[in-house]
């Protein structure tokens, strides 16, 4: 894989925008959303390779997100990120398949070695079609 493509999710405007054009300067590809719907129809109409997404959004929230990507786009890696360090959130959204859970402000080194070790990971694999005998 030659450079991630990144979806950034997050109702904060000014911190999504500073997020995202730090990480284009490191040569990533990212799309923008604000809004969780806004978020599934980027993900409609592109590839994406990992999803940075926060838990508290208008509308429909992060886990409920998280959960309808993974159900849509399995081979899509979610990091979680939100204002707000909870344990037991973290762990929730873990449990629906989120491969991190980061606290903000997020430190750009912090994500890039997550984000690379999330699509450093092979998607899951299918098994193969057994054989007629």
């Amino acid at each position: 894989m030659l450079s991630p493509r990144l979806l950034l999710v997050d109702d904060e405007a000014d911190f999504v925008g500073l997020l995202a054009k730090r990480l284009r300067r490191r040569k990533l590809e990212v799309s923008v959303a604000h809004t969780a719907e806004d978020a599934l129809a980027i993900l409609a109409d592109q590839e994406v390779d990992l999803v940075v997404l926060d838990i508290r959004l208008p509308g429909m929230d992060g886990l409920q997100t998280l959960a309808e990507i993974k159900r849509t786009y399995p081979q899509v890696h979610v990091i979680m990120m939100t204002g707000f360090a909870d344990t037991e959130m973290a762990a929730r959204a873990m449990s629906h398949g989120a491969v991190a859970y980061l606290v903000k402000p997020v430190d750009v080194r912090e994500l890039l070695d997550q984000i690379y070790a999330a699509v450093e990971q092979q998607p899951p694999q299918s098994p193969p079609p057994s054989s007629p005998s």
